[in-house]
């Protein structure tokens, strides 16, 4: 690896990493993720996926993808801490989390790049995500004041905190395909419902 390509693949190694720049780092593992679901669609010979974003993150989901019959909607997750979930995914059609796995390679002679790993959470197309009664709720990260007059982080109604380990294990883009849409021949895998 040349001194120049180190460089580029220190420099992509902070970005994945850093926590300074979430939102740029976010919107960026979403565009790669945008391409990498429609490209792998596309060669599976699925009908052309559709993608929308949603523009607030009020009911639980990041994104609209629809392929066939099929229609999810998508938390997006990037993080290495806790995972917490809005209660409201459970009651949009297939809703789903996807946890972006984002590493650093370079290949022979290539230039660095940014490759993703998934690990998903949900049901099996056209079936609802199970919010399992064990998950803790969530809450919040500023302090409030109880009647007390202690102060405390309040716990968040509507958000439970998912154990990684309720995911499924990690997939390259065509098992997401198959556990967000299915096979070729409409059929999902076992593997891709809740964990």
């Amino acid at each position: 690896m040349t001194a120049e390509d180190e460089a580029a693949h220190e420099r992509l190694e902070r970005l994945v990493r850093s926590a300074e720049l979430s939102s740029y780092r976010e919107n960026l593992l979403e565009q790669i993720l945008s391409v990498e679901l429609i490209q792998a669609c596309w060669l599976r010979a699925l009908p052309p996926l559709e993608l929308a974003h949603a523009l607030v993150d009020f009911s639980g989901y990041d994104l609209v993808a629809s392929c066939g019959s099929v229609t999810r909607h998508i938390q997006l997750k990037a993080t290495a801490g806790k995972i917490i979930l809005h209660r409201a995914l459970a009651t949009k059609p297939s809703g789903c989390c996807v946890l972006i796995l984002p590493k650093v390679r370079a290949g022979d002679g290539d230039a660095p790049r940014i490759v993703l790993s998934y690990r998903f959470l949900g049901g099996l197309p056209n079936q609802a995500l199970v919010v399992d009664d064990s998950w803790r709720r969530a809450r919040g990260t500023r302090y409030a004041r109880t009647a007390a007059g202690d102060f405390e982080h309040p716990e968040r109604a509507n958000h439970v905190e998912v154990p990684k380990a309720a995911f499924a294990p990690t997939v390259d883009v065509n098992g997401l395909v198959t556990a967000l849409f299915g096979n070729e021949t409409g059929a999902a895998s076992d593997k891709a419902g809740n964990a």
